[in-house]
């Protein structure tokens, strides 16, 4: 599911009174953050050189 879709889904809900806006919010942080625990090692991966050691077993 894309952000589009997901946004769509909740904001029906919303409307049809099955959850606040508050929680919402508070879903849409909540994904935000599970998004960054995800995405920040793969930045900090990425950003650092290649390892130069060499497995002497290899």
């Amino acid at each position: 599911m894309d952000e589009k879709n997901f946004k769509a889904i909740t904001k029906k809900l919303a409307e049809a009174g099955l959850v606040s806006k508050n929680q919402i919010a508070d879903i849409y942080k909540e994904t935000d953050e599970i998004l960054s625990m995800i995405i920040a090692p793969i930045k900090t991966l990425r950003a650092r050189p290649q390892s130069k050691i060499v497995n002497p077993k290899s």
